[in-house]
């Protein structure tokens, strides 16, 4: 469900992100430098994708398999 989920975003500009933070464990000090952004930009294209992972795995159709 989380590899579907990723894969909705996975083409996002800013996708590297969510890689760096969650999967190889990043600062965002050390995003921002990588990606060449600030600190606030990289916190916000995260949560912006944070939010439409959010609505991909906990969307209604989802919780109905879950429970089912």
């Amino acid at each position: 469900m989380v590899e579907r989920a990723l894969d909705t975003i996975r083409n996002n500009k800013y996708y590297d992100i969510i890689e760096m933070k969650y999967f190889d464990e990043l600062t965002f000090e050390h995003i921002s430098e990588k990606l060449n952004i600030s600190v606030i930009t990289a916190k916000r294209y995260k949560n912006k994708m944070i939010r439409q992972l959010q609505l991909v795995i906990f969307s209604d159709d989802v919780i109905k398999n879950i429970l089912n």
